[in-house]
C-alpha cells in the first residue's frame, strides 16, 4: 500500500509524540503488604496420638470420626503392653480425618514398617491388594494387618484370640 494512502486512512495520529493536555502525575499508592498466610499442605498429617518411636502406624476407623475414645484407647494400650510396646512406640491416626490422603503419603510421612488397621480395610486406603482381616500382608516393604474395630474386638473373645495370633507373628512376641 502506498504511503499516501496509509496517511489518508489515518488522518489523526495513532500515537501522540507530544502531550498537549495537563501533565499527569503518577505517584505510587502506598498499599499495605498482606501478611503471609501459613497453609499446611493437604497431604501433611498433624492429628496423631503417640510418638512413633518404632515406626508402627495404627489407623482406626471410628464412628464418630476421630482418635479412639477412652475405652478403645485403654484396650489398645493393653494390646500394646502384651506385645511389649508402649503408646509412644506407635502413632495412631483416624482414617476419616485423612481419607483424602493416599496410603503412600501416609507411609512416607510416618516411615511406617508395620501398619495395623482397626475397622478399616485395604480398600479404604486404596492399597493395590485386598486381604481379609487377621492376615498379615506385605505391601511396598510394609507389613499390614487388618482387623475389626477396637470396640468389636474388645467385646469378643474369639476376635481377641485371632488378633493375638497375628500380633505375635507381626511383632515376633
Amino acid at each position: 500500500m502506498p504511503d499516501t494512502l496509509v496517511a489518508d486512512l489515518y488522518e489523526s495520529l495513532l500515537v501522540e509524540t507530544e502531550h498537549s493536555g495537563p501533565a499527569i502525575k503518577s505517584e505510587p499508592e502506598s498499599v499495605a503488604e498482606p501478611e503471609p498466610v501459613q497453609i499446611k499442605p493437604a497431604n501433611e498429617i498433624t492429628l496423631t496420638l503417640g510418638q512413633n518411636r518404632k515406626n508402627i502406624l495404627v489407623i482406626v476407623k471410628n464412628e464418630p470420626a476421630g482418635l479412639p475414645g477412652e475405652n478403645d484407647l485403654a484396650f489398645l494400650t493393653g494390646i500394646l503392653q502384651a506385645c511389649k510396646l508402649e503408646l509412644d512406640d506407635i502413632v495412631v491416626i483416624s482414617l476419616q480425618d485423612y481419607a483424602s490422603v493416599g496410603y503412600k503419603i501416609i507411609l512416607n510421612q510416618f516411615n511406617s514398617k508395620q501398619v495395623i488397621l482397626f475397622g478399616a480395610s485395604a480398600a479404604d486406603l486404596d492399597l493395590p491388594v485386598l486381604f481379609p482381616d487377621f492376615q498379615v500382608q506385605t505391601v511396598a516393604k510394609t507389613q499390614f494387618l487388618s482387623a475389626p474395630a477396637l470396640a468389636a474386638i474388645s467385646a469378643d473373645k474369639l476376635l481377641k484370640s485371632k488378633l493375638w495370633v497375628c500380633l505375635r507373628r507381626l511383632f515376633n512376641v
